[in-house]
């Protein structure tokens, strides 16, 4: 990744909002990139002469040419960034610094625009994409480096460091770990696995889980009684105990139950009952086992494709995670932020076309990315991360807008101690042995902080 000049700081008038670059002006010049994107030479009628590049399309890459030199140093500057928030957005956005002739760095930024063909469309990325690729390795950054025990901090990303983000594979996110643990550990037959899969992530609380268990012992198909679990979690509730997670939060099916939990229990009775888990056995596909979960009450796609992945999880079926996806509402909205131009293109597409491409990709943005132990992203997982991008772009790219108005990220990360030794299905055969090893992680992107810019007169800058 591109490094800042050493022994010498740009200078730049404050007062230019949006600015992404100065160099003393050269000829004018054009050029063609693989992404079909022109660069185009334009003229100001103001008092100084500008040549400023524009991105055809939806991206912002902006570039002046000004006739001004950097004191001490005539060696050109060229700043790529999107455009700078209001002065009270409270958020600066990314900025990355090439010094270099101002022909060999329009083309070296540009040479960075994705580009590819999904579902016989073009399609081009905006800038999120590369802080797509940012959060995916600075998340996996961050979860290796606790594996091995070092002290924190563990990126050097502001927004990944003050927010909370889950990791970049679903399974090994700590609410998965948990289930997990729960899937296999207890008896193994069809229906005392579903009943453990479905009652821990309806809940989806640890907590919760932890406090049946302690009641009922070992949880089985044959000790299951809804009245019974109900009165369990009607005592939680009593001691003001939540009983639910704020994620992943299934609406009340309509069982008649006043209390949202007994309706719940409800479902899970109705669904075992149903058969469940001999139909699932019968199961040909992912999609087989999705249709099948949401035609149960109160599962819409989003939710019935995630326990779908769960129950993947366990010996009940055993399909390949890049059989089938369902993109949600936040991953939705993230990848019409990475891809603004791709709207008529299904979303299940353009995920999939990202985890076929994805060594491409990482070594088109130039970040070191350590995957989850040999396993590459699945679609579960980039789906899961234009969601999570959805989220750190409102901090990093606060003038991309998705799917509706969301501004900021409410939570904030706060690490809970040690991880535990990660657990993965055995059919999987990762080993997480090489966690332990405890080299010391280089940054997968340097991110530089914007220097100082003091006032330049009443210099003016072309914005396309």
């Amino acid at each position: 990744m591109a490094t800042q000049p050493s022994g010498w700081t740009p200078t730049l008038p404050r007062r230019s909002q949006g600015i992404t670059g100065t160099f003393p002006r050269p000829s004018r010049f054009a050029a063609t990139t693989k992404a079909r994107t022109q660069v185009t030479a334009l003229q100001s009628t103001r008092r100084h002469s500008y040549d400023t590049a524009t991105l055809a399309g939806p991206h912002e890459l902006i570039l002046s040419v000004r006739t001004h030199s950097i004191p001490g140093d005539e060696r050109p500057l060229v700043r790529w960034s999107t455009p700078q928030p209001s002065r009270n957005a409270g958020a600066t956005a990314p900025t990355f610094w090439w010094g270099g002739s101002a022909d060999e760095k329009v083309m070296e930024l540009m040479s960075r625009v994705w580009t590819g063909r999904v579902a016989g469309r073009e399609v081009a990325a905006s800038e999120v994409l590369a802080s797509y690729w940012t959060l995916a390795a600075e998340r996996q950054r961050v979860y290796h480096a606790r594996l091995a025990g070092q002290p924190a901090p563990w990126t050097t990303d502001p927004i990944v460091a003050q927010y909370r983000f889950t990791n970049a594979y679903r399974a090994a996110d700590r609410v998965s770990q948990d289930l997990i643990r729960v899937i296999y550990n207890g008896p193994q037959a069809a229906s005392d696995v579903l009943l453990r899969t479905l009652l821990f992530r309806f809940f989806n609380k640890p907590q919760t889980w932890n406090a049946l268990e302690a009641e009922r012992r070992e949880i089985s198909a044959a000790d299951f009684d809804a009245d019974v679990y109900a009165g369990i979690l009607d005592h939680l509730m009593a001691k003001k105990d939540r009983i639910y997670s704020a994620a992943y939060i299934v609406p009340p099916p309509p069982f008649g139950h006043t209390r949202k939990h007994r309706n719940h229990l409800a479902l899970i009775e109705h669904m075992m009952t149903s058969g469940l888990d001999g139909k699932l056995a019968r199961a040909r596909s992912l999609k087989d086992v999705f249709l099948l979960l949401a035609s149960y009450p109160s599962l819409g796609p989003f939710l019935a494709y995630q326990l779908t992945i769960d129950l993947n999880y366990s010996t009940l079926i055993d399909f390949d995670e890049d059989d089938f996806v369902v993109a949600g509402p936040g991953a939705v909205s993230g990848l019409r932020k990475c891809f603004p131009d791709a709207e008529g293109v299904a979303a299940p597409d353009v995920i999939r076309w990202m985890a076929d491409t994805q060594e491409e990709q990482i070594g088109h943005y130039g970040v070191e990315f350590r995957d989850l132990f040999g396993r590459p992203l699945k679609l579960i997982d980039c789906q899961n991360l234009f969601c999570e991008t959805d989220k750190y772009a409102r901090i990093a790219h606060p003038s991309r807008r998705g799917v509706g108005n969301r501004t900021r990220i409410k939570q904030r990360f706060s690490p809970q101690g040690p991880l535990r030794p990660p657990v993965f299905p055995p059919k999987w055969r990762l080993d997480p042995a090489p966690a332990a090893a405890g080299r010391e992680l280089s940054p997968a992107v340097v991110r530089l902080e914007q220097p100082a810019l003091p006032q330049f007169g009443d210099d003016e800058v072309v914005r396309v």
